[in-house]
């Protein structure tokens, strides 16, 4: 074992050379790829919609409103954007350029102004909502009118047809008074749900430390594999070589 190590350590020696010249090609070729190739950086923000995820129209309103704002501001095959994706109430958009604070700044501009475009569809949504309801308060308010004034009547002379009339009357509308305010409960429970909370920056995009693409780490790490197994293989070649002009 150990007179194998050293007569693998003596060819080493020998061979040195092939050695350091494949390691230096390989590690050359790595650092000049490192100093000409462009680096990418990519910075991310996440913005609250203020849309309660449980409504069922949740996700077509959001796909609805993120496409009108791509294709409002030109971005739909813009590369600076790079992924967007929607759900659980939120919106992450990463968004890549050639230096850190530029893609922070982008990303900041974009964020901004899908969240414009969400707090707009908010105040809408939540108008309609509070018209609805004011709505249905007065359709409500008239039916409780209607059913007091009619079991107010007391007419002197009543028969049976009357009264059974009357009975009907008051049981239909006392059931449409019930469906009118669990209707008006649901639309309240909507109205809160868009409020808490509302539309907003959750995470603000900040200048990335390092590039998203090419991964330099990564890259000198495949590099100096790279290097040391071409190196030993270019020692074995050479000593193979040299076997064989001895013989």
């Amino acid at each position: 074992m150990l007179r194998t190590l050293l007569k693998g350590l003596i060819i080493l020696w020998w061979q040195k050379y092939w050695l350091l010249g494949t390691v230096a090609v390989v590690l050359g070729g790595t650092g000049a790829y490192h100093l000409i190739s462009q680096p990418v950086y990519e910075s991310q923000a996440v913005i609250n919609t203020g849309l309660p995820p449980e409504l069922n129209d949740y996700a077509e309103e959001t796909d609805a409103l993120i496409q009108r704002f791509l294709i409002a501001e030109g971005l739909e095959d813009d590369p600076a954007l790079h992924r967007l994706e929607a759900g659980d109430g939120r919106v992450r958009l990463w968004v890549r350029a050639g230096a850190p604070d530029e893609a922070a700044v982008l990303a900041e501009d974009l964020a901004r102004g899908l969240l414009r475009a969400f707090r707009g569809h908010h105040h809408g949504q939540r108008t309609r909502l509070e018209e609805d309801l004011e709505s249905l308060d007065r359709r409500i308010s008239d039916l409780r009118s209607s059913l007091r004034r009619l079991s107010a009547e007391r007419p002197e002379e009543a028969d049976n047809l009357y009264l059974a009339t009357r009975a009907l009357v008051e049981d239909s509308g006392q059931a449409r008074l019930g469906r009118l305010q669990a209707e008006r409960e649901a639309l309240a429970g909507q109205l809160a749900r868009l409020e808490q909370p509302g539309p907003g920056l959750l995470r603000a995009p900040e200048p990335p430390r390092r590039p998203s693409q090419p991964d330099y780490a990564q890259l000198w790490r495949v590099a100096g594999t790279l290097a040391a197994v071409l190196g030993l293989l270019s020692v074995v070649l050479a000593q193979q070589r040299t076997n064989r002009q001895q013989h």
